[in-house]
């Protein structure tokens, strides 16, 4: 099956989270990426996994 048919079987829910984590995800790479891995290594005081 593609991936359009299985994507309409799914909740409105479902689907907005399928499309929204990686465009989130996206979206604070391309923005604040370098800055983000920095915060997290202090906070976690280890590097961030690449």
């Amino acid at each position: 099956m593609s991936a359009r048919w299985r994507r309409r079987e799914m909740t409105r829910g479902e689907m907005t989270a399928w499309v929204a984590v990686p465009a989130v995800m996206w979206a604070v790479r391309r923005r604040v990426g370098p800055a983000a891995l920095r915060f997290y290594d202090s906070i976690r005081g280890r590097p961030c996994p690449r």
